[in-house]
Order: C-alpha cells, then structure tokens, then sequence
C-alpha cells in the first residue's frame, strides 16, 4: 500500500486549461495508464489501505496538509470549438457535485453557488480566476477540467487542486466517452474524482460510492445549464419553466426539480410550489443528505415546527456553510425570535454574499429586519444604504431605507426615499404599494400618526393610477383595504373586505379585519361574532393566522390577558415572530403591558 501510494503521489499532475490558476502552481506533467491500475479499483484499494496505514500510525501518510477541506467544482471548459456542446460542462460539474453531495462526508459548495460565483469570478480574456473563485465560496480544494472533440468522442481532462498552495491534489486519467450521449464518461470521471478525494478527505471513513445512478439525459442537461443562467440573472420564472421542463425530460433529476420548486416559490407562485414540492417529498430518500435537509426544513416550517426546522436549517449549515439553507437558518432564527443569533449568522457570511454579487433582496431584508428588531436604527440605515449598491430593484433597497428613517424619526429625508419609491420602475406591479404600507406602520408605531396618515394616502393614490387589471387583481383589492384601514376610513376598509369575504379571497384576513373594524367602530357583539368565525379549524397555517387575528380583536376589546394568551397560541402553533409584533396598530394597547413585552423580549 505504501508503494502504491508513492507511485500514485509521483503521477499527479495539473491541468488547467481555461482556468487562471493561483500563483505558484506548477507545469504539467504526463502520466500513463499503465503505471497504475484503473482508478475505480484503486479507489478502493486506497480507501482500505489508508485504513490501515491511519490505525497504525493515526493519520495519513503524504496527503498534503489543508486549512480548508471544502470542495468546489467548476464548470468544465469546452475546448471542442462546437459551442452546442457548452452544457457538457455545466453538466459534469452538477453531476460531480451531486455525488460528493451524497456521501454526506465532504463539505461541496452548492452548483447555484458556484455558477453565480463564477459569473463574477472572470478575467478580462473570459477565462475562470481560480483563486477568486475559492475566495467567494471558501473553499480549499477545486476540481475543475476541459474537454476535447477526438473524432466522434469527448475526451475529458480532469485535475483536483489545493487552492492555497496551488499544488496538484490529484490528478483523474483522461475519461473518453461519445459526443452524442457523454453521460457514460461523466459518470466515469465522477467516480474517479469522489475516489481520489475519498482517500484524501476522510480516510477512515472509507464512504461509499452512490448507488448506480446515471447522469441525466443530454436533452435534460441542455434545459439544466440554461435555467442555471436564467437564475444567476434572477429571471426566477423563465429559470422555472427549464428546471421543470429538465425534470420532464429526465425525471431522475431530482436537482432540477428542486430548483424548479425553489423558483416558483421566488416567483410568488405557492400553488405551483407546493405541487412540485409533493413530489419531492414523496422521494425524498432519492436526495442528497443536503437536499434532505432542505426538505425536513420545508416540512417542519409548513407545519409550524420551529424546533424542527432550526435543527434541519443547523444540520444543513454544518455540512454546507455558505449555502441556501444559510438563509433558511436566518428566516429560522428570526422566527423563533432569536435576532442576536440572526444578526451574527447574517454577519459571518457577508463579506462571501457581497463577493458574490449581493444581489438577493431577501438577504438584504432578513439583515435590516434583525437589526430593525434589535433597534439598531443607525447601523440598519446604514445597510439599507450598502444595499443600493446590489440590489437590482430599487423599490426593495429604498424601503429598507424608509424603515429605518421611519424609526429614526428623520422625516425631511424619508420624504424623498417615498418619492424614489413611487418613482421606481418595479419587478412586481403592486410593490411600491405595498412598501409604502409598511413604512406607513412603521411611522405609526414610533408615534408619527400624521406622517403614517399622509403616507397611506399617497399610497392609495398611487393605486388608483394602476391599470384597471392590476386594481381588479386580489392583492390589490387587498392592499387598498389594508391602506384604507391604516387611514382609519373603516366605512372604505368594511367595504372591501366584505367584498373579499364573499368571494371567499384571504378569508381569514378578510375576516378579521371585519372583526377588529367593528371593534373600532364600538360594534363588540359583531366583533365577539367574526372571533367565533375565526375560532372554526380550517387548517394548520390558516388557523395560526386566525389566532392571531383573535388577539387583534381582544385587544381592541380591552381584553389584553386575553390577547396576550391568544398570541402564546399562536406562537406556540408555529406562528412566527418578526417586526409585525413591533408594529401592529391593532396591538398598540399592549404595548408596555409587562406579559406583552415578556412575550415580545429577544430570546437569543
């Protein structure tokens, strides 16, 4: 075994055509493959060798030292001159990472994570800045590649290197496989690669191999590879139509499935999410052990598990540090009330999000709601500032703004960011609207009601400028009943809301802004009455919302023990908590009532 390894340290060699590789690393050397057996059993060979070689000397002889075992696998570069052929290399690093990902012994950073780095990542001449690349994701080991056209073949050149030092980690033979179908040859280079790191990373654990899975399809590849680009440039519905039209054509690829699902779901479109979602739950053995998580933490968050889906959110980040459950574990956290350690989870992966573009909103406004929930008033203006920068619809950045300068008090220069927000040129149609609600509770709740009032009005304004569609649509009609409400013109408020009670649109909402208008309005009898509605089960996630609803009423009503018991339910069915606590107008009597503010108070 010691031989063997000697002989197999002495063949490795670099490759690294389309890539700038670190400084340092050194020229290319051949190797033959007839100096050691094929890989596929040689990976074996050494996994028990090393074994051997870590019980009796406790470690493992000649791996190079590493600061950073997390692994990153790059597109690999088409040398073909056939541009048609470009997916191949999107596909053979998807299908590397996915089988490194279901060992569930190696840290792999996420393909979203890695194509959305590598965008950001090239040089002048186009070619992939390794180093960079590395530093965006964290990762210490890269394997990366090239193919080329021999007659009606694809010949694959594949090398693992240690990024730091630049030095070869070790180095596939050159997989040979048909132009037409090369899901043969990626699957070969696949298996090389987890065997040569299998030996390296985690000795003596001896992982298996995935079962005998296959690649997807080509066809399914080339549907794969443009949804990835459609989602880098934040096109989440067109990148939905790939991922699902990848998953018809190869109904193995359960990733593209799972992305398709994860880009309705950024869309706005739950229905179509939630069916997709079935799917994969129904296979969710099928799925990596990083998938699962994501998968247990959905679960848990649908019905209301907080606990659950803290663990699964925790285990995930554990196994893949810089990756989409990262953010799960904020929205868990703040959820569960717990914004000292959102603010630091937030914190630890910020200078990483920025490096990779820092374009996502919803990272933005998870860091300025923790910040806003820790009355960090000064620093949340401070990155609702940075966020201008990055994100790429100006309606998000400047109502984070609008939030902070609303709690601030500083009312000369909220006025213009009002102004940029109705101003601004929107991805979604109402969300100017809907901004200016918010930032209307926000100046309500620090004690400015007359500057909420004027800000509700030009909100409504602003609504009736909008086609006659968008104002027939049920958020609309929504949003004016909720604008209309925080203008206390509860006979305008009753009306709408009636409306959509009858039509049987966001019943429970509907509802209860019928009961807290009566309750306003002295009517306690029909308050007492759309409460009792509101207490009918209709189910987990609307039963949450209608207890809330309950403790709105209540609270109207005087009845604050009452309200604050309501919450506790509430809460304790899996209601989350967040800055709807802080800024409620129906909840105002609560505030500064001792077991309102016990309930309210951070718990980590």
């Amino acid at each position: 075994v010691a031989q063997f390894t000697e002989a197999l340290r002495a063949a490795m060699t670099p490759a690294t055509e389309g890539v700038s590789p670190a400084r340092g690393a050194p020229a290319r050397r051949s190797w033959s493959p007839k100096t050691i057996v094929p890989l596929a059993l040689a990976a074996v060979i050494l996994v028990v060798g090393a074994v051997l070689i870590g019980r009796r000397l406790g470690g493992t002889a000649g791996a190079p030292e590493l600061a950073n075992g997390r692994v990153v696998v790059l597109p690999y570069a088409n040398r073909t001159g056939d541009p048609t052929l470009d997916p191949v290399g999107q596909m053979t690093a998807e299908w590397i990472t996915e089988g490194l990902m279901q060992t569930g012994a190696v840290q792999v950073v996420p393909n979203v994570m890695v194509v959305e780095a590598v965008s950001q990542a090239r040089d002048t001449a186009g070619a992939i800045v390794l180093s960079r690349v590395a530093q965006m994701t964290s990762s210490g080991i890269a394997v990366m590649g090239s193919y080329y056209r021999s007659g009606e073949d694809l010949e694959f050149h594949t090398e693992v290197v240690d990024v730091s030092s630049g030095t070869p980690f070790a180095t596939i033979d050159p997989i040979v496989g048909s132009a037409d179908d090369p899901r043969s040859a990626i699957d070969s280079v696949r298996i090389q690669v987890m065997g040569a790191l299998a030996t390296r990373l985690s000795p003596l654990m001896g992982w298996e191999l995935p079962p005998g899975t296959r690649p997807p399809t080509y066809e399914a590849s080339r549907a794969y590879a443009r949804g990835m680009e459609e989602w880098v440039r934040s096109d989440y519905r067109a990148a939905a139509r790939s991922f699902l039209q990848a998953y018809v054509l190869d109904t193995t690829y359960l990733r593209s499935l799972m992305l398709a699902t994860s880009a309705y779901g950024n869309e706005g479109e739950r229905g179509r999410s939630d069916s997709l979602f079935q799917v994969l739950l129904a296979r969710r053995d099928e799925l990596a052990p990083y998938d699962r998580y994501r998968i247990d933490w959905a679960v848990a968050s649908r019905r209301g598990d907080r606990a659950a889906a803290l663990a699964a959110a925790r285990a995930g980040v554990d196994l893949v540090p810089f990756g989409t459950l990262r953010w799960a574990l904020i929205g868990a956290l703040i959820g569960a009330n717990r914004p000292h350690e959102a603010l630091r989870t937030i914190e630890e992966i910020q200078a990483q999000f920025v490096q990779l573009g820092g374009a996502w909103s919803a990272h933005w406004e998870d860091y300025t709601t923790t910040l806003h929930l820790l009355r960090r008033h000064e620093r949340e203006l401070d990155v609702a500032r940075e966020a201008r920068a990055y994100v790429s619809d100006p309606t998000y950045a400047l109502a984070f703004e609008g939030r902070a300068l609303a709690a601030l008090g500083r009312l000369d220069e909220l006025t213009p960011v009002v102004d940029g927000i109705l101003l601004a040129a929107p991805q979604s149609p109402l969300l100017p609207g809907v901004w200016l609600e918010e930032i209307a509770e926000e100046l309500r709740a620090h004690d400015h009601a007359a500057e909420a009032l004027d800000v509700a009005n030009r909100a409504l304004e602003w609504l009736d400028q909008q086609s006659d569609t968008v104002r027939a649509s049920v958020g609309a009609r929504s949003l004016r009943g909720q604008l209309s409400y925080l203008s206390e013109d509860w006979t305008a408020a009753a009306a709408v809301f009636s409306a959509l009670a009858a039509d049987s649109a966001d019943l429970v909402d509907a509802l209860g802004y019928q009961g807290t208008i009566a309750a306003r309005q002295g009517d306690s009898a029909s308050a007492r009455r759309f409460a009792t509605e509101l207490a009918e089960p209709r189910g987990p996630r609307q039963d949450r919302a209608a207890l809330r609803w309950r403790a709105r009423i209540a609270a109207l009503l005087g009845q604050r023990d009452e309200a604050v018991a309501l919450l506790q339910s509430a809460l304790r069915e899996g209601l989350g908590y967040g800055l709807w606590l802080h800024r409620d107008m129906d909840l105002e009597s609560l505030r500064r009532f001792p077991p309102f503010e016990e309930l309210v108070a951070p718990k980590g």
